[in-house]
Formats: C-alpha cells, structure tokens, sequence
C-alpha cells in the first residue's frame, strides 16, 4: 500500500419492498458511489501520480403479479456513471449509460412450465480527452493525440424457456433467445438444455449444452462493440447432507470474437462441513485456457494449474461471525522483455519481448484475510451491521506485474496490496 497516496469512498443504498397484496409485490433499489484514488504509477518512461474518480448512480425495479398457475414479472434498470483517469499526457474521461428492460410470462402446467418474454439492453460510453500516441513514450514530453470515441449497441430480444418434469427424479430443461436485428449488430441464435437427475436426497448431477450470444462494450481488450459466441458444456454432481455439501464440475467452453478463440478446459471441486459452531470451506480449481489468434496461440490469465481457497467461519453464539479466508494459486504468464532499442526522435527506448512459447509465470499468489462483524437489531425498524477486515494479514508480497527501468536492462517486481485494515457499518431501515 505504499504506492497508494489516497483513496475515498463514499455510497449510499435505498432498498423498498412493497407487498400490495398476497399476489402483487414491488421492489426498488437506488445505489449511489463516489470514489477516486491517486497511487504512484510506474512505466519504464515515466513515474508519476495515477489519479481516478468515479461516480455512478443505478436504479433497479421489479414488479411480479402472481397467479394460480402463473406469473408476469416486469423489470428494468438505469445506471449511468463518469470515470476520470489522468497520469502524465494521459487525461480520459468516459461517460456511460445502461439501461434495460424486460418483461416475462411464465406458466405452470402440472408437469410442464414454460416461460417467455422480450428483453431491452441499451448501452453507450462516450470517452473523450488525450492519450500518448506510443505505449513505451508517456512522459509529459512526449507526443500525445486528442482521442475521441463514441460507442453503443441496442440489443432487443425475444425468450422462450421450458422445463419438463419426465420423472419425479428426471428434469428436462431448454431455452431458446433470438435478437431482434437493428442497425448493424449481428443477426444470431442463443439456445441450451439441461438434464437433471437426484438420485436421491443426497446425490444429484447436472448436464447442461449451449451456445450463447452477448455484445460487450470496448474494454481494456477490445476498442469497440464486441460479439462473442460460445458453445460450452458443463457437468455437475452436487452431494449434501445436514453437515456436509461436496459439489464438483468438469467444463469445456469455446469462444469466438473478433478473429480469435478462447479455449477453456477445466474442474472445480468445492467442499463445505458444518459442526456448529464452525463453518469449513475449500475449494480447489484446474483450468486450461488459451487464445489462438490465427496460426499463433498463447494463454490467457485464467490458464492456471492450481487456484486453492479455503475459509473457517465461526459464529459466537449468534452475536458475532469471525471468518479467516486463505487463497493460493498459481502465478499468471507473462512474456520477459529480450531486449531494448534507442529511440532517438523520442528519446527513449522501446523494447522486444519475447515470444509466448517463452513465457514464463509470475510467483505464486498467497494471501490470509481475516474479518468479523455483527448483526445488531435496533428495532423492528432499525438494524445494524458492524464488520472490520484485515486484508492479506501476514503482509505477503505478492507479485502481480514485472517492470523495469527507462532502458529495460533492470527488471523489478510490482506488487498486490500489502496488509489494509478497513472497518463500517450498514444501516438498514
């Protein structure tokens, strides 16, 4: 934490639930932030302040009307926010707004449901400010353009979900979504199935198909309006008693963008143990992941051999929970710079790096978090939660990038957050 020079943050919640009668309900939730920070910010080229600030206000509403054998649920939502980000010639500033809506109808037949609906998802970002021209060159000497960027997508659906009871123990499930096709996005199908078996009241597994469809907005990734598409499948075996659950999955998922694939394989085996008045957790992952963009592929940050996490919560005769947390995993790749030139118009040096069949993995991420906190009831109308953490509590160094100095012939290790301690409180009315 000795690179962070300031944090602030401040937010505040609305929450209202709405009974109308037995069959018609209401909600509304309104959440405010501001926030910023400054930390040093270090590149080869330049060392400076690294300054952000954030607002952001959204609003979710929904409303269900239940019947006898039906249901219609109506929602929406409306966010919009600024970001600011300025460091030597670099002074961005992005304005975004979302908004969505949907509606559903759902019927219950005695073995058979069905549920069908249109969905609205509007977005934009509107980015303007200045930029350095090359990534190696940012001091406030160097050559910077004007950038402005104005990107959005407007994406109408229709839905339709069905589940079917074969047995008592046998449950099918489908899906279908179709976009509207308006302006220049992508005309596509998403679709899935899901076949369920409890074997008994413990043992259940879970085999689901799919391929799905989504547009994402430019990120630190991609500079405009994405379109993914992914085929995966997934199986599931959940068992669980009284005291203990064990949940473990194998998944396979492709994914296409732009002209690249995204190839994840993997499992996950998850364990919880109840023995009053503890609480045991541990969780263990195995993923293979590459990007393959043309004849040349690499790995991408998920591509880990090994992700642990593992927690103990302990509740004090309902007054207070104390809870550790341990997480390990294996370091991300990165690719070691081979060498730098001298760049004499910009007086600087930029440098090579190597390639990824050379890459090589960052040290292994260990960190200890520790937190309690404690329901307080006030009244009917008025309660309480009182909670303090302490985040990576041994202090360990972390590694979580590599970098170097202005000639790239020092290499230097930039770290996680050390040990933070941080403490509040939620009011609830």
């Amino acid at each position: 934490m000795q690179d962070l020079k300031d944090f602030h943050s401040a937010d505040v919640g609305l929450h209202i639930i709405h009974n109308v009668n037995k069959n018609v309900r209401f909600k509304i939730f309104n959440y405010s932030n501001s926030e910023g920070y400054d930390y040093e910010f270090r590149t080869p080229g330049y060392t400076g302040l690294f300054n952000m600030t954030k607002l952001r206000n959204y609003t979710i509403a929904n409303f269900i009307k239940q019947k006898e054998n039906s249901e219609i649920m109506i929602n929406g939502g409306y966010s919009i926010s600024r970001e600011s980000f300025q460091y030597s010639i670099t002074d961005l500033t992005i304005d975004k707004q979302d908004a969505y809506f949907s509606t559903t109808y759902q019927y219950f037949f005695s073995k058979i449901s069905l549920k069908t609906g249109v969905s609205v998802d509007y977005r934009e970002s509107d980015t303007k400010g200045a930029k350095a021209i090359y990534y190696y060159a940012q001091s406030t000497e160097h050559p910077y353009v004007e950038f402005t960027s104005f990107e959005s997508f407007f994406l109408p659906e229709l839905f339709l979900y069905g589940k079917y009871y074969l047995t008592d123990n046998l449950i099918l499930g489908t899906g279908v979504r179709k976009n509207i096709k308006v302006y220049d996005i992508s005309d596509f199908w998403s679709y899935q199935a899901n076949l369920n078996y409890k074997l008994n009241n413990k043992h259940n597994f879970n085999l689901s198909a799919g391929n799905y469809n989504k547009l994402s907005m430019p990120n630190a990734e991609q500079y405009s309006v994405t379109h993914f598409e992914s085929n995966q499948i997934t199986l599931d075996y959940t068992f669980k008693t009284n005291k203990i659950e064990l949940q473990a999955a194998i998944f396979n998922k492709e994914t296409d963008y732009d002209d690249k694939t995204n190839y994840v394989n993997g499992g996950e085996i998850y364990s919880k143990i109840n023995v009053k008045p503890f609480e045991i957790q541990l969780s263990f992952t195995a993923v293979d992941a590459e990007i393959k963009n043309g004849n040349t592929s690499h790995p991408s940050n998920y591509d880990l051999d090994y992700f642990i996490k593992s927690a103990v919560k302990y509740n004090v005769k309902g007054k207070f929970e104390i809870s550790a947390i341990y997480t390990f995993r294996q370091g991300t790749h990165y690719l070691p710079v081979l060498y730098s030139n001298y760049d004499s118009g910009l007086d600087t040096y930029y440098p090579t790096y190597n390639e990824w069949n050379n890459s090589q993995r960052l040290p292994d991420y260990h960190k200890i978090d520790f937190s309690i906190s404690k329901f307080w009831v006030i009244n009917s109308d008025l309660a309480l939660v009182l909670f303090a953490n302490a985040s990576n509590i041994l202090n360990t160094g972390n590694v979580r990038a590599i970098n170097y100095n202005s000639d790239y012939s020092v290499a230097y290790n930039e770290f996680f957050a050390r040990r933070t301690f941080y403490f509040g409180v939620s009011i609830m009315f």
